[in-house]
């Protein structure tokens, strides 16, 4: 008995077994092992289409930095993405090849969420007394945020410093026991979903 329209092939790949339907093959891009998860994603073929090529990537970076390419022809229909990282929100968008010519299948990304468990946000770093100062911190609403993290550190500094989180209607924050005389700046993140979202670093005015 021959099996005509449903060859299945799993390629490995140094970085991850992917499962392809149809007679594809594939070659990975920049894949990274960063759990154990899996994901199958599918799309609607067209007769036009020569060839597909998939992107995806972590949907908190902004970048679709691994992809599945070479051998998605216009049979192919869907594949499996392996070694995904638990509790995260991955991007992905596929390229259609017609009449020699390249294109986004979806002007947006799609995306999904993987399953598995997710990992507990606790910054560790506590702030400490190094003088009578403080200064009050400002931030932006973010969307479904559970609540935000306050960081700050010295000026020209590597590590962050941990002052505290607040609950997600807040939208301002006084840090105290800082330095008169030391420059400062702070940055808050928001807990969305269980994942930090940063917004962006500003100088803090101690007084």
């Amino acid at each position: 008995m021959k099996l005509h329209h449903f060859a299945i092939l799993f390629v490995t790949l140094g970085v991850g077994v992917y499962l392809l339907n149809n007679n594809a093959s594939s070659n990975v891009l920049g894949a990274k092992v960063v759990g154990n998860e899996s994901r199958e994603i599918c799309w609607h073929g067209t007769q036009s289409a020569e060839a597909y090529q998939v992107y995806y990537g972590q949907a908190d970076t902004g970048t679709k930095d691994s992809s599945i390419f070479n051998g998605l022809d216009n049979r192919s229909k869907c594949v499996t993405i392996s070694y995904l990282k638990p509790c995260t929100t991955y991007m992905w968008n596929l390229l259609r090849k017609d009449d020699a010519k390249w294109s986004w299948q979806w002007e947006s990304d799609q995306r999904f969420t993987t399953g598995g468990a997710c990992e507990t946000i606790q910054p560790v770093v506590v702030n400490t007394i190094v003088g009578n100062g403080r200064a009050t911190v400002n931030w932006n609403v973010v969307d479904g945020a559970s609540k935000y993290f306050v960081f700050y550190k010295e000026a020209g500094r590597t590590n962050w410093a941990y002052s505290a989180d607040v609950p997600p209607q807040a939208t301002t924050y006084t840090i105290n026991y800082l330095s008169p005389n030391q420059a400062y700046v702070y940055r808050v993140a928001a807990v969305v979903d269980n994942e930090l979202v940063w917004q962006a670093e500003n100088n803090l005015v101690v007084y």
